[in-house]
């Protein structure tokens, strides 16, 4: 089962950025995950056509099974 880690971050311009992470590691936390996207917005770590990261709004972990049919 593939796994993917989904974090939801409001920008300064009231829209959301997505940012996913492949195959997160098995024992990751919230606090993990909070911590992480809390420095992200203390650091202006990205910019999205002139808006930066403002707070973190969710964080998921997204689980896939896929099935091979040939």
């Amino acid at each position: 089962m593939a796994k993917e880690l989904k974090m939801t971050f409001t920008l300064d311009n009231e829209k959301s950025k997505l940012l996913s992470l492949p195959s997160p590691r098995a024992d990751i936390t919230a606090e993990d995950v909070r911590s992480f996207m809390n420095t992200v917005v203390a650091r202006d770590a990205f910019d999205v056509n002139g808006a930066r990261a403002a707070a973190a709004k969710s964080a998921v972990i997204r689980s896939v099974d896929e099935e091979v049919l040939f």
